[in-house]
């Protein structure tokens, strides 16, 4: 996953317009081109090779952090911020996209 991380955005750059105001719409978008990339790089750029092991296909958090790596690369170029959300079980949010990467804390 480092390898996608550090190289996803430097070999296939995604230059994002990150609106001067922002507002859910506004980041919506830009998740959409997000996703839009990724679906380009797995479907046309080899990616998709990422998504097995020894012949046998990943599992969903697999994927997922595959989807992570990509994304969060292109979020720190952006200055945008992405981060999963915490493994409570079965649900719809598995990514939650907020503005601003480099002024945030960890704890």
């Amino acid at each position: 996953m480092r390898r996608i991380h550090e190289e996803v955005a430097k070999k296939y750059p995604l230059k994002l317009s990150v609106p001067k105001k922002h507002s859910v719409d506004s980041l919506y978008v830009v998740v959409v081109k997000i996703i839009d990339q990724f679906k380009h790089l797995i479907e046309n750029r080899g990616l998709s090779k990422e998504l097995w092991h020894n012949g046998e296909r990943r599992g969903e958090k697999s994927v997922q952090r595959i989807l992570f790596a990509v994304a969060d690369s292109y979020c720190k170029a952006n200055n945008l911020d992405i981060n999963p959300e915490v493994d409570t079980g079965s649900g719809l949010i598995d990514f939650k996209f907020s503005v601003g990467y480099d002024a945030r804390g960890n704890s």
